[in-house]
């Protein structure tokens, strides 16, 4: 009886595109079901919302992609960015990074593709930036 390893790499050699198209059937399968757990936590507002706490700053609005939230946290390290945006057809985009100083959150404050769908949001950040950020 061969052992379990042995039996791996038999059936690995004997059909080398079995365990890549079982791998890509998990991926699909797991890829599928994040995306419904993300369109089903997905914040229901329809209008945009900001809130601000000392540490904090939440912001969330629906545009023409889908649902949209930014959040800034201040953290030890800097100013933490977590974009996440839910897509109508159920994609799901989510950034996370870290701004270190006021030069580095311009320059992505001028990039970011959102400042035009909440621009009271997008004034709120640059306030709590400039306020929490080292020059």
């Amino acid at each position: 009886m061969p052992t379990p390893s042995s039996r791996t790499l038999e059936a690995s050699s004997a059909n080398p595109q079995r365990t890549v198209e079982q791998s890509r059937q998990l991926h699909d399968k797991g890829l599928a079901a994040r995306r419904r757990r993300a369109v089903n936590a997905a914040p229901p507002a329809t209008s945009p919302t900001l809130k601000r706490q000392e540490d904090e700053v939440l912001a969330t609005w629906r545009s023409q992609r889908g649902l949209s939230e930014l959040r800034l946290r201040l953290t030890r390290h800097g100013l933490q960015v977590r974009q996440c945006n839910w897509h109508s057809d159920g994609n799901v985009v989510e950034e996370a990074f870290t701004l270190h100083s006021r030069a580095q959150f311009e320059t992505w404050h001028a990039a970011a593709d959102t400042k035009f769908e909440y621009v009271v949001a997008h004034d709120e950040i640059r306030r709590f930036a400039h306020v929490n950020l080292p020059d």
